[in-house]
């Protein structure tokens, strides 16, 4: 994923989450599972810290969007708070807790009517 610094692009990151998750809003419900399950497996056991820290990022910005379909919800909840657990205190696991915050939200809200604002996107953690 060119967000995640795995390709190369010269756009900016955040302008790949924005179009990333523009096109996901319009996208069917199993598509959006797909994303969710591709940035599981991309930041399980990711050599990079760097990809997986924006692995992270973008699961957040997601849970700011969308929320995953009933039948992944319960793994994905799973997952998020195994990660979110972790005892060395790091990047991770502080996105994870955000991911574990936003993730009942968004399931009882259901999907935002626009993209979260640039600020947002840019910095994760913040709100």
């Amino acid at each position: 994923m060119s967000y995640m610094g795995d390709r190369k692009s010269s756009k900016p990151g955040a302008d790949h989450a924005r179009k990333l998750i523009r096109n996901l809003m319009i996208a069917p419900s199993g598509l959006r599972d797909e994303v969710y399950m591709q940035i599981c497996k991309q930041t399980t056991l990711n050599p990079k810290m760097d990809s997986t820290i924006k692995g992270w990022e973008l699961m957040v910005f997601c849970l700011a969007t969308f929320p995953p379909s009933k039948h992944l919800k319960q793994f994905l909840s799973d997952y998020i708070s195994k990660n979110a657990a972790q005892t060395d205190k790091n990047k991770v696991s502080e996105l994870a807790k955000v991911a574990e915050q936003r993730l009942p939200t968004i399931i009882l809200m259901g999907q935002r009517k626009q993209v979260r604002s640039t600020s947002v996107i840019a910095t994760p953690l913040s709100g």
